[in-house]
């Protein structure tokens, strides 16, 4: 292996990675899949965001 491919190869991320606080949440969820109230109105505000229409469009 070349120099610069060793060096390409050692400045990639580990995009596989999953932290123990993921794992740990993950778990949670599988535990308790009921969702709180506060869990059901955050959901709702960002299904609400991303679904948003905008009213009129910007004339430059």
């Amino acid at each position: 292996m070349s120099l610069l491919k060793a060096l390409k190869h050692a400045m990639v991320k580990d995009t596989a990675y999953v932290s123990q606080t993921d794992i740990f949440l993950q778990q949670f969820d599988k535990k308790n899949p009921r969702k709180s109230d506060s869990q059901l109105k955050e959901i709702e505000k960002h299904r609400d965001i991303f679904n948003r229409q905008r009213k009129s469009k910007i004339r430059w």
